[in-house]
């Protein structure tokens, strides 16, 4: 008996079914698009449609004007310049926590806030 409704796929003998609504199962070294959730401290919140929500370390960004330096303790007070809730986010998937949770980057200038959100309500 399957837990989930969806499609039957038969490869020899194994069966299995294909969910109709999945959600995203990440990899490390995917590119996404995600829409921040929440600010907590020296991390963000972000929404990858995926089982639970993704984190966005303060360490794992470059400053403005793609400045690598040490964060400090004015960047973490000031993390809403860079991020705030409901800004749509080009990162790429890090690594994985213990909990199955991603850990995301945006330390390329390719990375980043994407500007101009043509979907608002994306998430």
């Amino acid at each position: 008996m399957a837990s989930v409704a969806g499609v039957v796929e038969r490869v020899n003998k194994l069966i299995s079914v294909r969910p109709l609504q999945a959600r995203y199962t990440g990899e490390i070294g995917d590119v996404v698009v995600c829409r921040v959730m929440e600010v907590a401290q020296r991390r963000w919140k972000v929404d990858t449609n995926a089982r639970q929500d993704a984190v966005l370390m303060l360490s794992s960004i470059n400053l403005p004007g793609g400045i690598q330096r040490r964060k400090s303790e004015e960047d973490e007070l000031n993390m809403r310049k860079f991020y705030e809730e409901g800004d749509l986010l080009s990162a790429k998937v890090e690594s994985f926590f213990q909990d199955g949770a991603m850990s995301l980057h945006t330390r390329s200038m390719k990375y980043g806030k994407v500007e101009g959100d043509p979907t608002p309500n994306l998430f």
